[in-house]
Parts: C-alpha cells; structure tokens; sequence
C-alpha cells in the first residue's frame, strides 16, 4: 500500500497547477506602500539613471526578468542600492518586479484600451507605443493567476492609491 501512495503523491504534484511564487496579499501591498516614496526620493538622487523601456520576455520567471533588466542598467551603485532598500523592506527586486506589474494590471488593460482608440484617430507614431503596450500587457496577463484576480478584486481600492507612484518606481 506504502508503495502506490508515494507515486500517487507524486503524480499530484506534478499534475497541479503551479501558483505564483508571491500572491497579491495586504502585506505585500504594504511593503510596496511603504518601498515607492523611497525608491522614488533615490531615484531622484541619480541623475544617470536610465529610465529604460520595460521590455519583459515571454515568461513568468520573475527572477529572470530583473536580472534581465538589471543587465539593461548602467549604473550598478543605484541597482545595489535599489536591492538594498527592497531588502530592508521585506522585498526581494524579482518579488517588487512581479507585485507592481499584477497589482498594476488593470490600469494597464485600461490604457491599452485608449492605447488602441488613439491609434485608430492618429496612427503616425501610436503603433510603437501601442505595441509595446500591448507586449507588456501580454506577458503580465500570461503570468495573472486566479489567486492574484481574486486579490486585484480584493484589494483593488487600497491598491489604487499609490499606482501612480507605482509607475514612477517600476521605470
């Protein structure tokens, strides 16, 4: 009997969906909460820092698209001291990288909308955007599990607030 529990046991982990390393939670949001005015204040102490286009890849590694896009950055003394300050805070730089995309999800699928109906009244210069819009969008909605959807739902009030500071610390 002992013999066919363990590879039925087995068989279910492997057969189960797999869940998002780090779920939209009361708590994750208070650490980015409290991480954004900071980030933001060091940011500005660094004239020379690149504000590069966020270009994610086609998967939902979130440790291997900021070590992506921590290769995209020139200076390594505002990287170091961007990892230090999420640190103190609780946050590793993939988990903020993952938080602030799902929890600025829906403010993404509302701006691709008006994206789109730009496009269609002055499409000189709005396919770009529209498209690297639509890639960012694309690559977060591949990576939304039922449990963040649920959370988003949730907590989308709170959430709300600081999203516009979100954009600001995410560049």
């Amino acid at each position: 009997m002992k013999r066919l529990f363990i590879p039925v046991v087995i068989g279910l982990v492997f057969q189960a969906p797999t869940m998002a390393d780090t779920v939209i939670t009361e708590a994750n949001l208070a650490r980015i909460k409290t991480v954004l005015p900071k980030l933001s204040a060091l940011k500005s102490a660094y004239a020379d820092v690149d504000e590069q286009e966020m270009l994610l890849e086609q998967h939902c590694n979130w440790q291997k698209q900021y070590e992506s896009l921590k290769a995209q950055q020139d200076n390594t003394r505002y990287t170091t001291e961007v990892e230090q300050l999420l640190a103190e805070n609780g946050l590793s730089p993939a988990d903020f990288l993952e938080l602030t995309l799902k929890m600025s999800w829906p403010m993404l699928k509302m701006t691709q909308q008006s994206l789109a109906m730009l496009a269609q009244k002055h499409p000189q210069g709005m396919e770009d955007a529209l498209q690297k819009s639509s890639d960012l969008l694309n690559v977060i909605t591949n990576c939304i599990t039922n449990e963040d959807k649920q959370a988003l739902d949730k907590l989308q009030q709170r959430i709300n607030q600081p999203i516009s500071g979100m954009s600001d610390a995410v560049d």
